[in-house]
């Protein structure tokens, strides 16, 4: 069966749903039905990379998404979550990095929004250069 872009994004949002309210076991099915039916799709990769920050395993996440950013390097959404997981992770160096290369026409939408963010929230070893 052939999920439309719509069944996609609404199965996405019920997994991203579950994966706030910390079942990971139901977002991760929910992920891996969508990688199943669309294995183009970077959607559920995405969504497994957001439940592995919530449950706090940022460098796996960071790790999941760097795998999917090699294979889609076009793909400003895999770029974007990959700066938020690098910047959550302290490495702010990586996030700039990323932040830098999404291409100018998006920094209009809400993906350029938190690019623009992203490099400027300093994490906690950032300001504890700034004080020492």
């Amino acid at each position: 069966m052939q999920l439309t872009t719509e069944q996609v994004r609404l199965l996405f949002e019920v997994g991203i749903m579950a994966a706030w309210q910390g079942d990971t076991t139901e977002a991760r099915a929910i992920m891996d039905g969508i990688q199943a039916a669309r294995p183009d799709s970077t959607a559920p990769i995405i969504g497994i990379a957001i439940s592995l920050m919530n449950e706090g395993d940022l460098v796996q996440a960071a790790n999941v998404l760097e795998q999917e950013h090699q294979q889609h390097p076009e793909c400003n959404d895999v770029r974007l979550y990959l700066a938020m997981a690098n910047k959550l992770s302290g490495y702010d160096d990586r996030c700039q990095q990323l932040c830098r290369g999404l291409p100018p026409e998006p920094l209009d939408t809400a993906i350029g929004e938190v690019a623009r963010i992203l490099c400027q929230i300093p994490t906690e070893s950032s300001m504890s250069e700034l004080a020492g």
